[in-house]
């Protein structure tokens, strides 16, 4: 398993398919939509936008924080 941001993934695809409008079209996601994701003008796309990209995501933590002081006691 290879750790790849969306970035490199899209670009990968534009080699692959000659243009991001063909990556748009061949994997039925609006280009304009891809384009703000390849340039992080959107972030967090859904799971089913990341399966289209042959991607997915890995929650590797969790943190969590105390709301009251005393719920700790």
């Amino acid at each position: 398993m290879k750790k790849i941001s969306i970035r490199e993934e899209i670009e990968r695809l534009e080699k692959r398919y000659g243009s991001l409008r063909a990556v748009a079209r061949e994997l039925e996601i609006n280009h304009v939509y891809l384009h703000r994701l390849k340039y992080g003008e959107k972030n967090n796309p859904s799971d089913d936008i990341l399966r289209k990209l042959g991607l997915y995501k890995i929650v590797s933590s969790i943190t969590y924080y105390r709301i009251l002081e005393s719920a700790a006691k």
